[in-house]
């Protein structure tokens, strides 16, 4: 027979089980909390002084500090004497003494060739520059990275710089072939003689990658920003990744570049990709040229890759062009592919969107696909608000498919609120394949152009050829040639739209009456609740997006007759709540979480525990 004692020696191990069962559902970091560990912190070098005298110990940092020399440390002293050190990361501060301070170069400063550092111009974390780099036109670059990762470059004024201002470059002259984790934030460039920002291998077989370009403001360049994978003779099979530009400011009023992004800068090169790509919530105005130019490929480039770039929340004006994309603008380029673009939550004025296609003589194969441009407004364009081209300019046999505009409003451009089109002979079997606009609206374009309207679909030349385009849940409103779908080709599809074309109206859900726009002469194109565009969108809405231009869900019961039906539009009419079934799901995913569940397991196993306890007491 088993007594007492016996029994709670057999049930400590149990409780000791559960125990453990129960710290290991714990989230992990609570059991790591105590199992981080901790470097030696690395050294700071306060720059004292203004000058560019090299006189103190420049050896290692730790030597600086203990003879800086008799005029304290100067920034060119610090930019030497951490590029001796291997060591952990390494701070360059200012004293406070020399906030405002113009530190004026007549010679180069030290190139940054070893990781791990940051360079600190704000004084007082304000995030405002207090230190200005001031070459007075007689440097080149400014701050060179030069195959060093881990750095920062934040609170820095520089100007007057006659070739670049921050450069961010592998090079021949080392063995590393990988460049990353790169940050530069809160500094302003001015008056640059080329690019204000250069990012760019100038080797091969080498990447740069996870940099990001935040809070900078840049005024009076060449190009703002300039990304080339390869950017100098033979280098091919170069790759750069993860690069976010975002909360910038680029402000010019000249025929310059804002951002320039290309996986070639130079001809002759190829197998270079550039990918992943964030351009988001920048301020850019002023650019008589492009504001934004993506360019796969340049003359006698091949097999270049360019993919996954995404620009959202943008304010951009320009003229006649905003953003500019191309598989390629060289002769003789090939097998070139621009892939996955999206283009979304922005703000453009005075010009539009446009995917050129290729546009150098005899470039063949290249490709330009999976486009989706959601939820824009684009206004007051010098030339067409959104256009697509295969190819011109004696380019032949290439490819512009799978294409999505929805949820877009297009107002007062000068030439056709969209253009898909086809070029003359000279550039021949160019295609146009499989592109859908959704829930867009197109009011006041083209009125002054004979030929634009708000959609026109045309080619110069049989052998270019657009097919599969399809147009739904779209208003077209008082634009050139009296509302129809203009030029020599039409759309293969026309469903649920307001428009005035007899091909189309009085049938497949198409008709032609006012559109009931809340206020459309002050630039209000919302729908009134007794639109005859609210609830009349085809009722799948499959290609309606899940939010509308206002970024509220679509497919609501916008008439208040109980069945939700997605509007006709950019907008969807607002008299309803949210459909149950979205909060639902929203609620659902909490459940399918893994903090969730971990939570739900330990309070279980808890449970048992206590159960377990109280049993055997």
């Amino acid at each position: 027979m088993i007594g007492k004692r016996s029994i709670k020696r057999v049930l400590l191990p149990i409780d000791a089980l559960l125990v453990l069962l129960l710290l290991i559902s714990l989230p992990s970091t609570i059991t790591l909390t105590h199992a981080q560990t901790t470097q030696t912190p690395g050294l700071t070098l306060t720059v004292t002084n203004s000058s560019e005298e090299l006189n103190g110990d420049l050896s290692s940092p730790a030597a600086l500090l203990a003879n800086p020399g008799p005029d304290g440390i100067s920034l060119p002293e610090a930019l030497q004497a951490v590029q001796a050190d291997t060591g952990t990361h390494e701070t360059i501060n200012f004293d406070p003494s020399l906030s405002g301070t113009v530190i004026k170069l007549t010679q180069p400063l030290p190139p940054i060739n070893r990781g791990s550092l940051t360079l600190d111009g704000d004084i007082n974390d304000d995030g405002v520059p207090d230190i200005t780099l001031d070459s007075l036109g007689e440097v080149h670059e400014g701050l060179q990275i030069q195959a060093a990762s881990d750095v920062v470059i934040e609170g820095l004024q520089l100007r007057n710089f006659t070739s670049n201002g921050i450069e961010i470059t592998t090079n021949t002259q080392n063995d590393i072939s990988v460049v990353e984790n790169i940050t530069i934030r809160n500094n302003i460039l001015t008056n640059i003689g080329w690019s204000a920002i250069l990012i760019g291998n100038f080797r091969d077989h080498a990447v740069i990658r996870n940099v990001e370009l935040s809070g900078n403001t840049l005024k009076s360049y060449r190009f703002g920003i300039t990304i080339h994978t390869g950017f100098a003779a033979d280098a091919n099979y170069n790759e750069i990744s993860n690069i976010s530009i975002n909360s910038n400011r680029l402000t010019a009023s000249a025929p310059v570049i804002g951002i320039y992004i290309s996986p070639t800068g130079l001809s002759d090169l190829s197998h270079n990709t550039i990918r992943d790509i964030q351009i988001k919530g920048n301020h850019i105005s002023g650019h008589t040229s492009v504001s934004i130019l993506i360019d796969d490929g340049a003359e006698n480039c091949r097999d270049n890759l360019t993919s996954d770039i995404t620009i959202a929340e943008n304010q951009v004006s320009g003229s006649l062009v905003t953003i500019e994309i191309l598989s390629e603008s060289g002769a003789n380029s090939s097998g070139n592919r621009l892939t996955n673009v999206t283009i979304t939550d922005n703000r453009f004025t005075g010009g539009g969107i446009q995917f050129s296609g290729a546009t150098g003589d005899n470039a063949y194969n290249n490709s330009t696909t999976d486009i989706l441009i959601d939820r824009n407004i684009i206004s007051d364009c010098a030339a067409n608000g959104i256009s697509f081209y295969a190819g011109t300019g004696g380019a032949h046999d290439n490819l512009l498919e799978n294409v999505i505009v929805r949820n877009t409003l297009v107002n007062g451009c000068l030439d056709a609120g969209i253009l898909l089109h086809g070029d003359d002979g000279k550039s021949r079997n160019n295609q146009i394949k499989n592109v859908t606009i959704s829930n867009v609206t197109l009011v006041n374009n083209g009125i002054e152009n004979l030929w634009a309207g708000g959609l026109n679909i045309n080619t110069l030349d049989a052998r270019n050829t657009i097919d599969g385009v399809s147009v739904v849940n779209t208003i077209l409103w008082q634009n050139g040639g009296n509302d129809a779908i203009l030029g020599s080709e039409s759309p293969t599809t026309v469903t649920y739209s307001r428009l005035n074309d007899a091909r189309f109206t009085g049938h497949d859900g198409n008709f032609n009456t006012e559109p009931g726009f809340v206020d459309p002469a002050s630039g209000d194109y919302h729908l009134q609740p007794a639109s005859p565009c609210v609830d009349s969108g085809v009722p799948s809405a499959e290609d309606a997006g899940a939010m509308d231009l206002d970024q509220a869900a679509r497919v609501q019961d916008g008439n208040g007759d109980g069945h939700a039906v997605v509007d006709l539009g950019a907008y969807e009419n607002k008299t309803s709540p949210v459909p149950i079934i979205q909060k639902t799901e929203e609620h659902s995913t909490a459940y399918k979480s893994p903090l969730g569940l971990v939570c739900l397991t330990s309070g279980l196993l808890l449970v048992l525990f206590l159960v377990l306890r109280k049993r055997r007491s």
